[in-house]
């Protein structure tokens, strides 16, 4: 032998070729399968935080204040509106403090209940005397800014009730349940 290489036959190459390629597509599947089991799964995930406890989402920091279920919302002037039939309303009031100016920076919520239900803020027929958006021209850096959420339940779900959840798909952490301090 003088140190040359024997070549390899067609079938031999042919076969090397296909074991890449099987090792590769078995490389990508393991990696997509990490991937989506830990941040595409069916059901959003969540933390459930300490009562009282702030979170921060998009460079600001939340806290539910208070969490109250009633059958009737108040109006600011005039009569109130009757939850429909079989539900309740909750009413939460939350404070935020933004860190920083976010020209995306949005207040975001529902209600968790049980099985991983959430509800979203309720369209009100009625002006209630806090606001229910964070308003960009009242809001200040470093301030605090009180507003409220309304969600309309059903009343079989009124007494599962874990909180208020800050909603942010631009992260792809579990998401922050607030609850009030007690």
């Amino acid at each position: 032998m003088n140190g040359a290489t024997p070549e390899m036959s067609p079938r031999r190459r042919a076969w090397c070729w296909s074991a890449c390629a099987a090792a590769l597509v078995g490389i990508y599947l393991v990696v997509w399968t990490l991937y989506s089991m830990t941040h595409l799964s069916a059901y959003p995930r969540y933390v459930q935080l300490p009562p009282g406890a702030a979170a921060s989402s998009q460079q600001a920091e939340f806290r539910l204040l208070s969490l109250v279920q009633t059958d009737e919302l108040a109006a600011e002037s005039g009569a109130g509106q009757i939850a429909a039939a079989h539900s309740v309303w909750f009413v939460a009031e939350l404070e935020v403090v933004q860190r920083a100016r976010d020209p995306s920076f949005g207040c975001s919520t529902q209600l968790l209940g049980p099985d991983h239900r959430a509800w979203d803020t309720a369209s009100l027929d009625v002006s209630r005397p806090q606001s229910t958006y964070c308003s960009e021209e009242d809001m200040q850096v470093a301030r605090p800014y009180r507003f409220e959420q309304v969600y309309e339940v059903p009343a079989q779900y009124a007494d599962q009730i874990y909180g208020v959840v800050l909603v942010d798909h631009s992260d792809a952490r579990p998401s922050d349940v607030l609850t009030p301090s007690r």
